[in-house]
């Protein structure tokens, strides 16, 4: 009997949906317009959904002279080393890892470093566009490794959440199996965008620290404002 209720209501929806259609009065033909609609736009957005939340910026834009723009201006400048790398699943990317010198008498010389920030940044931009604030967090005498994500700066790819997530994996990896850096030594820091990246590694690894700054709760959130 429950069986055959079942096939009442599929056929008399299987019925309906094909007379709606058909249907050549007024009415139906809107309610058949406005369904094409909202069916075209969720194709749109799904489409299109990476490009509505990420806004890379590519080289060459940006401020990419660097030697010029970590010229001695005090007692403490940035020496920057451009650096390539591979994500978790591949894709090349580039970042630069920033170290402190100190300048006297015309000579500079690296300053030992106790800790490391691993540095993932907001949405707009590239690494480029951070420079200031490097050289600020220079001043502590740490190192900031700052790398731009997939489809950012110089980096391959195209941007996407789980594609963030392996870039911030590979950053992880390069530097505790490349430079050696033990992860006791690494700060892991997220601001905006980037502290959701920031937030999925440090579940996954032991650094001695996470820093989330200005971020979001969620992207439901962030659609909603």
């Amino acid at each position: 009997a429950q069986r055959r209720v079942w096939d009442l209501k599929e056929d008399f929806a299987k019925r309906f949906f094909k007379n709606l259609w058909s249907s050549k009065r007024p009415l139906w033909l809107g309610v058949r317009i406005l369904l094409l609609l909202i069916l075209g736009f969720v194709a749109l957005v799904m489409l299109f959904e990476d490009r509505f939340i990420y806004f890379p910026v590519k080289y060459p834009e940006g401020v990419w002279d660097v030697e010029t723009l970590s010229a001695p201006r005090g007692e403490v400048s940035t020496k920057v080393e451009d650096v390539w790398f591979q994500a978790a699943d591949g894709v090349k990317l580039h970042g630069w890892y920033c170290a402190p010198q100190r300048n006297a008498g015309g000579q500079t010389t690296a300053i030992p470093t106790a800790m490391t920030l691993l540095w993932f940044h907001g949405n707009a931009g590239n690494i480029s566009h951070r420079f200031a604030s490097i050289e600020k967090l220079i001043e502590l005498e740490v190192a900031v490794f700052i790398i731009d994500y997939r489809g950012y700066g110089r980096s391959e790819g195209s941007p996407s959440e789980q594609g963030l997530y392996a870039d911030a994996r590979g950053a992880w990896d390069y530097l505790t199996n490349e430079r050696k850096v033990p992860p006791a030594n690494i700060i892991v820091f997220g601001d905006s965008l980037g502290g959701a990246v920031a937030i999925d590694l440090a579940e996954k690894i032991n650094a001695a620290g996470l820093i989330v700054q200005s971020s979001f709760t969620s992207i439901k959130d962030m659609a909603t404002e």
